[in-house]
């Protein structure tokens, strides 16, 4: 009885591992929309920019995707703020006049007031105005269903297919 060989190349396992590179950049890509959207949707917007600033950044060739908010004010939306300096008042006068509907040197007053009282005590999240924990809810949400998981399955069994 003869021997049977099996004989895999070093080029067809170069450009094997490249697409299961190219493979799992796209499925982190995938897995990471849903998630992405979630977090935009539950950022609370009046009229700053704090959504407009939740971005993904990707790393390591794709396979790592960060969402991240790189707005001065997005720690303290996603968890609250202790006593410090005072906050910028621009932000704060922009929401007067978004929520509140008061403009002018009323805006700047109320502002003022907002930013000492925020100075003071710090800034309360959950609120009425912001559930607080975008980032942290979402992760919970999606760890708790499993969903990203099936998606990177399906985004795997798709990019390989014909492999």
């Amino acid at each position: 009885m003869g021997d049977i060989e099996v004989e895999i190349s070093s080029s067809e396992l170069g450009r094997f591992q490249q697409k299961l590179e190219e493979a799992a950049a796209n499925a982190a890509r995938s897995a990471i929309r849903p998630v992405f959207d979630r977090v935009v949707e539950m950022t609370p917007v009046w009229k700053g920019t704090l959504r407009e600033n939740t971005k993904i950044r990707e790393e390591d060739g794709g396979k790592t995707q960060v969402i991240y908010n790189d707005s001065p004010y997005a720690k303290t939306h996603e968890s609250g703020g202790t006593r410090s300096s005072w906050p910028p008042p621009g932000p704060i006068e922009e929401w007067v006049h978004g929520k509140l509907g008061i403009t002018g040197k009323e805006a700047r007053g109320v502002a003022f007031m907002i930013a000492r009282k925020i100075a003071r005590e710090g800034l309360t999240i959950p609120n009425q105005d912001n559930l607080g924990r975008m980032f942290e809810r979402t992760m919970e949400d999606f760890s708790a269903s499993r969903e990203h998981v099936q998606i990177v399955k399906d985004s795997l069994t798709t990019e390989l297919e014909g492999v």
